[in-house]
Order: structure tokens, then C-alpha cells, then sequence
């Protein structure tokens, strides 16, 4: 990896201002998604919210999409923070469908198998051991493995895996992918799994990171060599730019790399490329701990208020000034600050003190997860706030 110039946070003070919120807030804020994920309960029951919105509202569709499986996972979350079975029974039945969907290979040519099945299947062998779910998620971490390319070390982001034009493709958002498969390990024994997610993250260390510590969104491996290409984008503004939600990607995959490994070197694991290079010829990489760190001291360092990133920052456009802002990318953002360790004991403080301003604002009345507010439109989800964290729970 790329040595990264650690950048320090401009204007500090506005972040020390901010209060963290209360316990009480985060409960309320608990109990308000609690009753919208209800009242979108009927329409999302066998059916799913759609990757998109039109006018403002998720229509339901078949289990076809990247995103599906987040809506069974606020279930399990639901289930898990109500103790209400009627969630555990929907979140149960749609895991089913997940079995299904892997069994007939219904658009699962994509690395995005971890975000469908982590919160999904995952989930329901893990919560209540559903013999069907843990068939689907082990399903999942195969088809997964089917994309990684040992000669290069990385998992080929979405294409046909004879389409020279894709592959070698590693996306950012892959690191949100990989729990996946260190489930798969966990659950059989069979390293393969691990090993794949080990050399993808190392991979993503060494060359999706920027030397400024922000990210490519995508970057390209030549397969024939296992040799670096060229970074590019295919979300965001530009090439050179940062796309705000692909920063979070990696300052929370970084996170789950280290929590799931326990390694504090990933970069070595680059030395048992077949044919590639020595120890002593790749470049040292800190701690993914300290790599998530300084990802997330550059985010806040380019946001022009804690609460709210800009939707993609680097990029120089007369307009830049006037982008939307992505609070569902500081969302994860600030959710992956909070499995890493700091290193020093004011950066711990900082950590906390940004945590809780975009808290401050995502926990307002009527910024929850889902809504079916608005009268007649049968419970449908407007523009719901996810964290893919698989199916932990953190509350109070």
C-alpha cells in the first residue's frame, strides 16, 4: 500500500461543540424506525423495496436485486430489539427465499452475494439456526469464492468471469462483501474462504487507497500478470475523485477485516502470491485499524458540516460547492468509526465527539430507518437509512 500522509482535521472546534447524543435519543429514535419498518411491514412481506425510489417511495419487487437483503435484515434487527415473532416469521420466510434465489442462480453473478445474504440467511442460521439458511449462505460464500482470481489476488466485482473487460475489476464496496465468506470459514473450517477474503482486502489496502487516504472507487488488476493497472470510477464524479458512500465502503470493510481476522499486518499476505513479490519488496501497511483510522480523518476532514459529507470530494467542477450531501454515507461512516480502536487517546475523543453530531442529525424525529407516513401510499419506505452491519444490534 501506498504510504498515506496522515491529513489532520480542519477546524476542530466545530466538532468539539458537538453534543453526543443521549441514551434516551437513541431509544426514540430505536422506537420511531421500530413503527415505520411496521407500518412498511405489509407491503414488504413476501415482497422487497426496490434499489430505487420513484417519487420519493420504494415500490416492492421479486428477489432479484443487489439490495434485497437489507430489508430482511432490519427484520431480524426488528426481532431482535421488539422481541416481536411476527419479524422473526417474515425475516424467516423471506431467508427461505434466499435459498431459492441461490439455487437457481437468480442474478447472483456479482460480489454483492455478502449484502444479500449476510443479514439475510446468515442471519437466520446464526439467530435461529435454520437448517435451509445455512445451506443459502454457505450457497452464497461459494458463488462468491467462484469470483476471486488467484492470479491477482482480487474478486471480480460484477460481469462474466470470461469477459476480459471486467475482470480483474475490484470495487471499494467489495469489503463490505467478505464477512461473508469468513462465515463460511468459520462454519466449515474450510480456508479457502478466508484465504480469498484476505488477499481481496490486501489487495484493496494496497490500491484503492489513495496516498491522501481517500479511495478509488474502482481499480483495475491486470489477471495475466497479477500486475497493478489504473484506478477509475464508476460511481462518483471523476477518476481522481472520492465518492463520499465508497469512503464509507472502505473505512467500515477495513474495520470488518481486522475484526475478522485479527490480523495486524494484511499487507503480508500479498507475499503468497504465486510468482509475485517477496516480503522485503512490498511496501509496509499499518494496522487496518490505524488504515480506517486516518480514511475516517480525511471524510471529516473534507466535510463542510459534521453532519453532512459532500456526495464526492476532490473532484474540481464549478458546481462541486453545490452538490447534494450523502448522509447515508456518513451513517456508515460514522458506524465503522466505532468498531475501530484509535490509536491515541484524543483521536478516541474525536471519534466520539463525530459520532455523535451525525448522530445528532439521523436521530431527529422523522430521520429514521423507514417511513409509511404519508397517508395512502399502503406503508411504502421513503428513502430508508441502511447499515449493512449484518445483524448486530446496538442500541442505547
Amino acid at each position: 500500500m501506498t504510504n498515506i500522509i496522515h491529513e489532520p482535521v480542519r477546524d476542530r472546534a466545530r466538532f468539539d461543540a458537538i453534543a453526543i447524543p443521549s441514551a434516551e435519543a437513541v431509544d426514540g429514535a430505536v422506537d420511531r424506525a421500530l413503527a415505520r419498518v411496521q407500518r412498511a411491514l405489509p407491503q414488504f412481506t413476501r415482497r422487497y423495496p426496490a434499489p430505487s425510489s420513484e417519487g420519493g417511495f420504494y415500490p416492492a419487487i421479486d428477489n432479484v436485486e443487489w439490495t434485497n437483503g437489507f430489508w430482511t435484515g432490519e427484520l431480524w434487527l426488528a426481532w431482535q430489539l421488539s422481541g416481536d415473532d411476527g419479524y422473526r416469521e417474515v425475516a424467516l420466510a423471506q431467508a427461505r427465499d434466499f435459498l431459492d434465489r441461490a439455487e437457481r442462480r437468480i442474478n447472483v453473478a456479482h460480489h454483492d452475494l455478502g449484502f444479500l445474504y449476510t443479514p439475510s440467511a446468515c442471519a437466520a442460521w446464526s439467530l435461529v439456526g435454520d437448517e435451509p439458511s445455512r445451506r443459502a449462505g454457505l450457497m452464497a460464500a461459494e458463488l462468491l469464492l467462484e469470483r476471486f482470481d488467484p492470479v491477482s489476488g482480487v474478486i471480480q466485482a460484477w460481469g462474466d468471469l470470461n469477459d476480459p473487460e471486467q475482470a480483474g475489476r475490484m470495487i471499494i464496496d467489495c469489503n463490505l462483501n467478505l464477512p461473508l465468506l469468513y462465515w463460511a470459514t468459520a462454519l466449515t473450517g474450510d480456508g479457502r474462504f478466508r484465504d480469498a477474503a484476505e488477499r481481496h482486502l490486501t489487495q484493496a489496502a494496497r490500491h484503492l487507497v489513495r496516498p491522501d487516504a481517500s479511495t478509488f472507487h474502482t481499480f483495475h488488476m491486470d489477471t495475466r500478470t497479477g500486475e497493478p493497472s489504473h484506478g477509475t470510477t464508476h460511481q462518483g464524479y471523476a477518476d481522481d475523485s472520492c465518492w463520499a458512500r465508497g469512503q464509507a465502503w472502505g473505512i467500515y470493510g477495513f474495520a470488518l477485516g481486522y475484526s475478522h481476522s485479527g490480523r495486524t499486518e494484511l499487507i503480508e499476505l500479498a507475499a503468497t502470491n504465486p510468482g509475485k513479490s517477496k516480503p522485503s519488496d512490498i511496501d509496509t501497511m499499518s494496522a487496518p485499524p490505524a488504515l480506517t483510522q486516518w480514511s475516517a480523518s480525511k471524510t471529516i476532514a473534507e466535510s463542510p458540516r459534521p453532519s453532512l459529507p459532500r456526495w464526492t470530494s476532490g473532484a474540481r467542477h464549478p458546481h462541486m460547492e453545490a452538490q447534494r450531501r450523502r448522509d447515508d454515507h456518513h451513517r456508515q461512516a460514522a458506524d465503522r468509526v466505532r468498531i475501530r480502536p484509535a490509536a491515541r487517546p484524543e483521536d478516541q475523543r474525536h471519534a466520539a465527539v463525530h459520532e455523535g453530531g451525525q448522530g445528532d442529525a439521523l436521530l431527529a424525529p422523522g430521520r429514521a430507518a423507514c417511513s409509511g407516513e404519508r397517508k395512502g401510499r399502503g406503508g411504502r419506505l421513503r428513502h430508508p437509512r441502511r447499515s449493512v452491519a449484518g445483524f448486530s444490534v446496538h442500541r442505547g
